[in-house]
């Protein structure tokens, strides 16, 4: 197909992605937070000049919300909100710029935010578990979403067909883009994560898996795929209907158990949170990235609460206080227009 036959090229295009590859790679296989560890990783984040600007924006949202100074620097960026979330965000920055050289922002940022959210959703769910693979899960949502993003570049027409393919039949989006394309998104990702010589691990943990509940201790790489999976099924669903949606995840249930959970109401309160902090940090990014982020109340934007990190207890009551109350888009809305999804079943 010829669309595919684009997205290969583009995929082995040395001036695209894997300009930002080698970095990412040094970023990713970063384990420790001592003096070493943050060394390189502030090498590596100043060898990008935007990833460099755009991580002291949100430094320095969070040291301002705080009542702190300026942060002019990588290392201070690293002192105020810490070695893990420096190197989970510099990690999804990169890849947003990666993507960046291929132009067209308009026809895949809309997946790229997918993604974002997918990472939240995993990362929210690994923390409220219990689990320390919260970051592990998280990278390997986002990267899952490289095949898509790299097929709306190219197609984004296509993608649109397939998406509302999914999103009618209530199903997983491999089997509509195997038929779109000739190769589900799973292999485009596998593709280009090889191409791009990304951690093999990274690799593993971005395969689809068989649909049910994982047994396996928090931690294991098939526990972390799952997880991923997961996440990336629930927040493709931030795009649907309210009636789909509620399908979708009553569906997704059936299939993870109890990793799920344990009411549709309460995935739908995990995306509204989700959603909440992606708005909000790439407002404070960049605010063109994020059109709906108006709808978000003033203080938000001064004072970002972090994607990055799950909101506790109390602030996940005041979001659904909040989410009974607020005006919100239609749930039918693309990503990046919805100010909170509206849950109908409880």
């Amino acid at each position: 197909m010829e669309a595919t036959q684009k997205i290969l090229k583009l995929i082995a295009d040395e001036t695209g992605f894997p300009f930002v590859a080698s970095s990412l790679q040094k970023i990713l296989s970063l384990t420790g937070s001592d003096a070493t560890s943050t060394h390189e990783l502030v090498d590596a984040v100043l060898d990008h000049i935007a990833l460099t600007e755009r991580l002291l924006k949100i430094a320095n949202s969070v040291s301002v919300s705080r009542g702190g100074p300026p942060v002019g620097t990588v290392n201070g960026a690293v002192l105020v909100t810490g070695f893990d979330t420096v190197r989970a965000i510099s990690t999804a920055l990169l890849a947003l710029q990666g993507f960046e050289r291929y132009g067209h922002r308009s026809r895949w940022l809309p997946e790229f935010k997918v993604a974002l959210l997918a990472a939240q959703v995993a990362r929210q769910m690994a923390a409220s578990a219990g689990f320390s693979v919260a970051e592990d899960c998280a990278t390997a949502a986002l990267f899952r979403g490289v095949g898509r993003i790299l097929a709306a570049a190219v197609a984004p027409e296509d993608v649109e067909a397939v998406q509302a393919q999914g999103a009618q039949q209530g199903q997983a989006l491999e089997l509509a883009s195997r038929a779109r394309f000739g190769l589900p998104y799973a292999t485009l990702t596998r593709k280009a994560l090889q191409a791009w010589n990304l951690p093999s691990l990274l690799q593993q943990r971005a395969v689809p898996l068989d649909p049910g509940p994982r047994n396996a201790p928090g931690g294991s790489d098939d526990w972390i795929a799952g997880m991923s999976s997961l996440a990336y099924a629930m927040a493709e669903t931030a795009n649907y209907t309210a009636d789909q949606r509620d399908q979708r995840l009553l569906r997704l249930q059936a299939e993870y158990g109890a990793l799920a959970g344990d009411s549709v109401a309460a995935s739908t309160d995990l995306l509204n949170g989700a959603l909440h902090e992606v708005q909000r940090i790439l407002a404070v990014i960049e605010p063109e990235l994020e059109s709906g982020i108006a709808t978000l109340p003033p203080a938000a934007l001064r004072a970002p609460a972090f994607f990055l990190v799950p909101p506790p207890a109390s602030r996940r009551a005041a979001i659904r206080r909040r989410a009974s109350s607020r005006v919100t888009a239609p749930a039918s809305a693309p990503l990046g227009r919805v100010a909170l999804i509206s849950p109908s079943v409880t």
